[in-house]
C-alpha cells in the first residue's frame, strides 16, 4: 500500500505512524531471497515514456514478478544472469540488447523469441513498404464506377504535389459546394480549424523534407535541422505524395435509430427540440438525453419547410460539421498503418467493406498483392508453428527483391535459433506483458511520490 493509506490502515489498527515513516520502514525492511527460476521471461517497461526504461524479470513457471532493474542494457542482463544460475528457457522480445545479454549470461539457455513480435514485425515491414504507395491508399478507398459492366473503373485523381496541394482555408468561412446557393457559407468549427491548421504544419514540413533531399542532406541531418524523428523523416522520403492521416469513422449515436423519424417531423414542420424530445422518449422508446436530440434539431432545421405566408419565419439551421468534413475532404483516407492491419488480419475475420480495400490495394499494385501473400504465409506458419516451412518462406522472402523483406529476412537470419524456438516450443512472453500491465496500474498509483525502490518493493509484494 502507499503511504497514506497504509498510515490510514494503521491508525485503524492502533498503531501510530505518519506515512513518512512507513514508507522508510518499507524500505529498510531486507529483500527477500530471489527464486532461481528455470523459466524466464524478460521486458521492458517505461519508468518516464520515451526516456527511462528498466527491465523486469519474470518466473514463467511460478506466474510471478521476481526481479526489477532500473535500466534496460545488455550488461544489465548478463549480470543478473550470472548472479541467478540456473536459467533453462529465456523468452525475449527482438531486442537485440536482450538477445546479446542472454547470449554471455546464460549461454547454455535457449531463448525464445516471443510470437506476437514477430507479427508485429510483418505489420511494421508492411507499413513501411505502404507509406511509399500513397496512390495505392487512395485507389483503395475510391469505390469503382459502376457505368458499365465492360470498361474497368476510372482510377482516382492522382494526389497533388506538396507544392499544389491544398491548404487550409485562411477564415473561418468556407463557400458552400457548387450545388448549393451562393450565398450559402459553412462556419467551420474550432476543431475543423484546428485540423486544417495541424494538417497544413504536416504539409509543411513534408515539403521542407524533400526540399532538404533535393539538396543532397543525409536523413539523420535532415531529422536534426527540423526536429523531427528520423522514422518521420523517412516515411516523408518514401512517400511520393503527402501521406494524408486515416480518416476517423463516424462514431455510432443513440439517436441513430431515430433520425429517420426526426425528419419526418421536420418536414411536417415540427422543429421544436423540447417537444420532440418528449415524443421520443413517450412513443419511440429513445434513452438519452435532450441535449443530443437539441442539438441535432438546431443543425437539420433547414430541412424543415418554410413558414406559411403571414407567420413569423421559422429559424434556419446550418448542416453539420460532418458536411463541411466532406466537403473539404470528399474522399476517405486510409493510411499506411490502418491498411497494414487490414493485410496482416485474417480474411475470413474482415468486414466486407474491408475486404474490398484489400481486394483494391492487391489490384492497384502488382507489389502489394506479392507483399500480401508473403505476409499471410508468414502468419499462418507462426500461428500453425510450421518450422518445416521457415527455410522455404526466407528463400521465397529473400527472393522477391523487395527490399523491407529482404531485411527482415537478414534479421530472421540473426535470430533463427530463436524464432525456430519460437514455433516449437510452447513458451512466450505474452505472461510478461500482462505483468507489466500490472506494473503499470501500480506505478501509476504511486506517480510522483516515490523513486524506483519503493516501486520495485511494492511489485515484488504483490507477486509474492
Amino acid at each position: 500500500m502507499g503511504g497514506e493509506p497504509g498510515a490510514r490502515l494503521c491508525r485503524r489498527q492502533g498503531i501510530a505512524i505518519s506515512p513518512d515513516t512507513l514508507l522508510r520502514r518499507a524500505r529498510e525492511a531486507p529483500d527477500d531471497a530471489v527464486p532461481m527460476p528455470r523459466c524466464l521471461g524478460i521486458d521492458d517497461f517505461a519508468l518516464r515514456k520515451g526516456q527511462i526504461y528498466g527491465t523486469i524479470f519474470v518466473d514463467l513457471e511460478a506466474h510471478r514478478t521476481i526481479d526489477l532493474a532500473p535500466e534496460r542494457s545488455a550488461e544489465v542482463v548478463e549480470a543478473w544472469l550470472k548472479a541467478h544460475p540456473g536459467v533453462q528457457i529465456i523468452t525475449r522480445d527482438r531486442s537485440g540488447e536482450y538477445a546479446e545479454g542472454a547470449s554471455r549470461g546464460a549461454p547454455t539457455a535457449v531463448q525464445v523469441a516471443d510470437r506476437f513480435h514477430l507479427l508485429q514485425n510483418i505489420r511494421e515491414v508492411l507499413q513501411r513498404l505502404l507509406d511509399g504507395q500513397q496512390e495505392a491508399l487512395a485507389a483503395a478507398v475510391h469505390e469503382p464506377s459502376t457505368t458499365t459492366d465492360d470498361q474497368p473503373p476510372a482510377p482516382p485523381p492522382p494526389a497533388l504535389p506538396p507544392e499544389t496541394a491544398p491548404t487550409a482555408p485562411p477564415s473561418d468561412v468556407m463557400e458552400a459546394s457548387p450545388g448549393a446557393s451562393s450565398k450559402t457559407v459553412f462556419l467551420l468549427s474550432k476543431a475543423a480549424q484546428q485540423s486544417q491548421e495541424r494538417r497544413a504544419r504536416r504539409q509543411a514540413r513534408y515539403a521542407a523534407v524533400r526540399e532538404l533531399r533535393r539538396q543532397g542532406l543525409g536523413m539523420r541531418t535532415i531529422a536534426a535541422r527540423l526536429h523531427l524523428r528520423r522514422n518521420t523523416v523517412r516515411r516523408f522520403l518514401t512517400a511520393e505524395h503527402f501521406p494524408e492521416r486515416a480518416t476517423r469513422r463516424p462514431a455510432r449515436s443513440k439517436l441513430d435509430l431515430f433520425i429517420p423519424y426526426l425528419e419526418q417531423q421536420l418536414a411536417a414542420g415540427q422543429d421544436n427540440g423540447m417537444q420532440l424530445w418528449r415524443d421520443l422518449r413517450a412513443h419511440e422508446g429513445y434513452t438519452g438525453s435532450r441535449g443530443l436530440v437539441a442539438h441535432w434539431v438546431a443543425h437539420h432545421r433547414h430541412l424543415a419547410p418554410p413558414a406559411p405566408p403571414g407567420n413569423p419565419p421559422r429559424r434556419r439551421g446550418r448542416p453539420p460539421a460532418a458536411a463541411l468534413a466532406s466537403a473539404l475532404h470528399p474522399q476517405r483516407h486510409l493510411s499506411a498503418r490502418q491498411a497494414a492491419w487490414l493485410l496482416v488480419c485474417q480474411p475470413e475475420k474482415l468486414k466486407s467493406d474491408e475486404q474490398d480495400i484489400v481486394q483494391r490495394l492487391c489490384q492497384h499494385t502488382p507489389l502489394v498483392a506479392t507483399v500480401y501473400q508473403l505476409a499471410q504465409d508468414f502468419i499462418q506458419l507462426v500461428r500453425e508453428h510450421q518450422v518445416g516451412k521457415l527455410d522455404p518462406w526466407m528463400l521465397g522472402a529473400a527472393a522477391s527483391r523487395i527490399p523491407e523483406f529482404q531485411s527482415f529476412v537478414a534479421g530472421l537470419e540473426r535470430d533463427k535459433a530463436a524464432v525456430l524456438a519460437a514455433l516449437f516450443l510452447p513458451f512466450s512472453n505474452g505472461q510478461v506483458e500482462g505483468q507489466v500491465n500490472r506494473l503499470k496500474v501500480i506505478k501509476r498509483c504511486m506517480y510522483g511520490r516515490a523513486k524506483f525502490d519503493l516501486l520495485r518493493r511494492r511489485v515484488l509484494a504483490r507477486s509474492s
